[in-house]
């Protein structure tokens, strides 16, 4: 199948921030349960946590986004990333995305926010190294590398509600700034869990709602002991 016309329409911007604390939901609980279980056994393991994490998320992000154009947690959503063909009529849109669009979109659902939080790391490290009264580099790369590293963190969350404001209004046909760099739309796709065509990876995927209630449950219960 190379087109599809989408009558579920766009997703709301209610339906998109679900999509992204999902996967920030599911992250968080991956990161607690392989620093809680090695923590004492294996601490180097549990050191590399998040690069732990962001290596698995590669793996379930390609998957989906080589099989279905679509992250896991907008699978779960019923959500489809399409690219507009240009002409096309109204609600028609392309679905056949290229290899380039599926790789910039794997770069921004995983190896981005990588990247976001090894800053905020950091600028939290020097932070406390100020607070402990630990004096810091003057020298010129440091200092323009901590100034940029504060304008990223600062200027990020701004672009972000831009963009959903904008969303929001009608203004834009994506509700995140990848989106818009890549030329990429979210349509409703409704999935038939139960079509006999359906793969056992989708099948389990859409139990992932229920292991994140379980993994935050576990997770409270750990930290009150």
């Amino acid at each position: 199948m190379n087109s599809l016309s989408f009558s579920g329409g766009q997703p709301t911007i209610f339906e998109v921030l679900a999509c992204s604390q999902l996967a920030n939901a599911a992250e968080s609980g991956m990161r607690h349960i392989i620093t809680t279980l090695f923590n004492d056994s294996r601490p180097a393991i549990a050191e590399h946590a998040d690069e732990i994490v962001t290596c698995s998320r590669i793996l379930i992000e390609g998957h989906f986004l080589r099989c279905f154009n679509c992250t896991a947690p907008e699978r779960i959503f019923g959500l489809c990333r399409v690219r507009h063909a240009i002409g096309s009529g109204r609600g028609d849109a392309s679905i056949n995305m290229q290899n380039s669009h599926r790789a910039w979109s794997l770069y921004f659902a995983v190896l981005l926010p990588y990247a976001l939080r090894r800053l905020q790391a950091s600028h939290e490290n020097d932070a406390t190294a100020e607070a402990l009264g630990i004096p810091l580099s003057n020298d010129l790369v440091p200092r323009a590398i901590r100034f940029l590293r504060r304008g990223i963190l600062a200027g990020t969350p701004i672009i972000r509600a831009t963009v959903f404001v904008l969303y929001a209004t009608g203004r834009l046909k994506a509700p995140t700034a990848s989106l818009c760099l890549l030329g990429l739309s979210l349509q409703r796709s409704p999935i038939q869990i139960n079509d006999k065509n359906s793969t056992l990876p989708d099948r389990l995927l859409h139990m992932w709602p229920w292991a994140v209630l379980f993994v935050q449950g576990m997770r409270q219960l750990v930290m009150q002991s």
